[in-house]
């Protein structure tokens, strides 16, 4: 997660309770995961470039990295920038 996710998350928990009903719904339920085509998902032992490579070719400036079915970490182009 880069800084602003992080930023993000500590200012929700923070004001939870004013979110009311919807901090328990998922992003479905709330209509913000309109196309489920457009998440790439890929498994934690997804090598490096295979995974670059997926996120090019559906033109993807992100993906969610699973591990025993539970999301682990979020894979950015901005990560590339961050390696080198």
């Amino acid at each position: 997660m880069n800084e602003l996710a992080v930023i993000s998350c500590r200012f929700l928990l923070q004001h939870i309770a004013e979110l009311g009903y919807i901090a328990d719904e998922s992003l479905d339920a709330l209509g913000l995961l309109v196309d489920k085509s457009s998440v790439l998902l890929l498994d934690h032992g997804t090598p490096t470039l295979i995974a670059f490579q997926k996120m090019y070719e559906k033109r993807m400036s992100g993906a969610a990295v699973k591990a025993e079915g539970h999301m682990v970490a979020h894979l950015s182009i901005s990560d590339l920038r961050s390696a080198s």
